[in-house]
């Protein structure tokens, strides 16, 4: 895969997720918390704010060149993506609603392909 094609398509997919949290966040948990409370409506809008930051970096490195930010951009992708699975996997096997399995698979090849990509197109500058 390559990385502008990598890049682009988690920059899509974070904006899609981190608008649906901004703006609809009661929808985008599928009534999985049993109602929405002013503080959990509160930090969902925050948690999406975070995605659409890092989709707006995702998208703005997408044609950078091989360097040590870009780097960067990838061994967070990696560790953000993989530690939201992870986290996904605690809840699905908590009980949460079975939709909740395609989130944990997404956010778990988006690892994998940050993973993947990123070492393959590491710079050699990298320190």
């Amino acid at each position: 895969m390559k990385t502008n094609t990598l890049l682009s398509t988690a920059a899509i997919y974070l904006v899609l997720v981190g608008l649906g949290f901004l703006l609809a966040p009661g929808v985008m948990v599928f009534g999985a918390l049993g109602g929405t409370p002013a503080t959990i409506v509160a930090e969902l809008r925050q948690y999406g704010g975070s995605l659409l930051g890092i989709a707006t970096l995702n998208w703005v490195a997408r044609n950078a060149e091989a360097s040590t930010a870009r780097n960067g951009v990838f061994l967070g992708n990696t560790i953000g993506f993989g530690l939201v699975a992870v986290g996904g996997v605690l809840r699905q096997l908590s009980g949460a609603i079975a939709i909740g399995w395609m989130f944990v698979v997404v956010n778990a090849l988006f690892a994998i392909a940050f993973f993947m990509v990123g070492r393959a197109n590491m710079s050699n500058s990298a320190s």
